[in-house]
C-alpha cells in the first residue's frame, strides 16, 4: 500500500506503484482467473503519522487524550464517531471491492492505543466505547452492501477475538504464532472460544520441513478453516502431495463442521501434556484428530459418544498414505493408536 518507511505512511489505502508496476488489480485478476476469491490486507483503523491524510484531517478524527492525538507504532487511531472517518473506510472498501474486485478482508488491527479517547466523552472509556459501537455499526452497512464480501477479524492474531466482533465478522484470526508445535495446542482448544467454522488456522508447511511436520500443520487446520500460507509451490512433490491430500480431505470435512458436536477426549490440552485429541461429530461420523507431543508412542482415546452396539467403519484418514497402528474396541468405544514418532499427527474417520 505505500512505499518508504511502511508503518509511518499507511492510511490511503492506494496500491503503491513500486510493489506492483502492473497494477494491484493485476494479481487479483490472474487470482480470479484460477477460479479463486481475490483478498487484501487492511487495517481500517490505523493511519500513519506522516500519511497524508494526516494533516489534512481534525484531530477530532483520531484519539486524542490531554489534548493531544495518541501515537502507537508511529500511527494514530482513527475515531469511527467522526463522519470524515466513516466516508473515508467506506471509500476505500468501495474501492477494493467495486475496482479491485477483492472478495475478502483481511480486516487486521494491530496497535495498542491503550484507554480510549477523551474527545466528546465523559471518560477515556466512555469514548472507546463509544468509538467500538460506532466501528461496529460501521461493519454492519458493509454487508448491507456486500453481502458475499467475507470479512477476517484479525488483531495480531486473535487479540480481539470477542464476539461483539464475531458477530460481524465471517471469519477470525486464532494466532499469529508461528511455531507449529503451538500451534497445534492452540488449535485444539480454539473451539473454547470461537465455533469452528468461523476459526481460522494457519498452516504454513516450511520449505526444508520434514513430512511429519508437514503432516501436524495439516492436521492442526483441518478441522477448523484452513489459511494455507508459506512458499508451497517450492515444496518437493513428496510434501506436496501430502498438502494436496490435506485439501482434499478437508473438503469432505467441511460440510459437516458446522453442524458437528465436539469432543475433547483427551481434555483441554496444555502446554506440555504428552498427547492431544480433538474430535467433531456429525451424521454418523467423527473426524478424530490426534497429536504426539511428547515420547510415550501409544495412547487409549475413549470416544463414549459413539452410539451403543453400532458396527463402525474406523481408517486413518489423513494423511492415507501414511497410516499408523491403531485398533478400534468397538465394546469399550475406545481407539487405540500408535506413534512412532515424536510431533506427529494424524486424522481418523469413525464412520458408521
Amino acid at each position: 500500500y505505500s512505499e518508504g518507511h511502511w508503518w509511518n505512511l499507511v492510511g490511503e489505502w492506494l496500491p503503491a506503484a513500486g510493489r506492483f508496476p502492473g497494477g494491484i488489480a493485476e494479481p487479483l485478476r490472474i487470482i480470479r482467473e484460477k477460479g479463486m476469491v481475490p483478498g487484501l490486507w487492511l487495517e481500517i483503523e490505523r493511519m500513519g503519522i506522516q500519511c497524508p491524510l494526516a494533516a489534512e484531517w481534525p484531530d477530532e478524527c483520531f484519539f486524542l487524550r490531554h489534548g493531544k492525538r495518541v501515537i502507537d507504532h508511529h500511527s494514530y487511531q482513527l475515531d469511527f464517531r467522526h463522519p470524515t472517518v466513516v466516508a473515508h473506510a467506506d471509500g476505500v472498501v468501495d474501492r477494493l471491492v467495486n475496482e479491485y474486485g477483492v472478495g475478502f478482508i483481511k480486516m487486521d488491527c494491530n496497535i495498542e492505543i491503550g484507554a480510549g479517547t477523551e474527545f466528546a466523552a465523559d471518560s477515556v472509556g466512555d469514548g472507546l466505547l463509544e468509538h467500538q459501537r460506532a466501528y461496529l455499526a460501521w461493519l454492519k452497512t458493509l454487508f448491507v452492501r456486500y453481502p458475499e464480501l467475507i470479512i477476517e477479524n484479525c488483531s495480531s492474531g486473535a487479540m480481539r477475538l470477542a464476539y461483539s466482533l464475531m458477530e460481524q465478522h465471517t471469519v477470525c484470526s486464532t494466532t499469529d504464532n508461528q511455531d507449529y508445535l503451538g500451534n497445534a495446542r492452540i488449535s485444539i482448544n480454539t473451539a473454547t472460544g470461537v465455533t469452528p467454522e468461523q476459526a481460522g488456522v494457519w498452516s504454513y508447511p516450511l520449505t526444508d520441513a520434514d513430512e511429519e511436520s508437514v503432516i501436524m500443520n495439516m492436521v492442526s487446520a483441518m478441522s477448523w478453516r484452513i489459511y494455507l500460507s508459506g512458499k508451497i509451490t517450492e515444496m518437493n512433490p513428496n510434501l506436496m502431495a501430502l498438502i494436496q491430500a490435506g485439501i482434499d480431505g478437508y473438503k469432505e470435512m467441511r460440510p459437516f463442521i458446522p453442524r458437528a458436536t465436539l469432543h475433547w477426549p483427551l481434555g483441554l490440552v496444555q502446554h506440555n501434556d504428552p498427547w492431544g485429541a480433538y474430535a467433531f461429530a456429525a451424521e454418523g461420523r467423527t473426524y478424530l484428530s490426534v497429536w504426539r507431543f511428547g515420547a510415550q508412542t501409544s495412547i487409549e482415546i475413549s470416544c463414549p459418544w459413539i452410539a451403543d452396539g453400532k458396527a463402525v467403519e474406523v481408517s486413518c484418514f489423513y494423511p492415507a498414505s501414511h497410516p499408523v497402528p491403531f485398533t478400534w474396541d468397538g465394546a469399550k468405544k475406545v481407539l487405540f493408536v500408535e506413534m512412532t514418532e515424536e510431533n506427529s499427527a494424524r486424522i481418523f474417520r469413525i464412520k458408521g
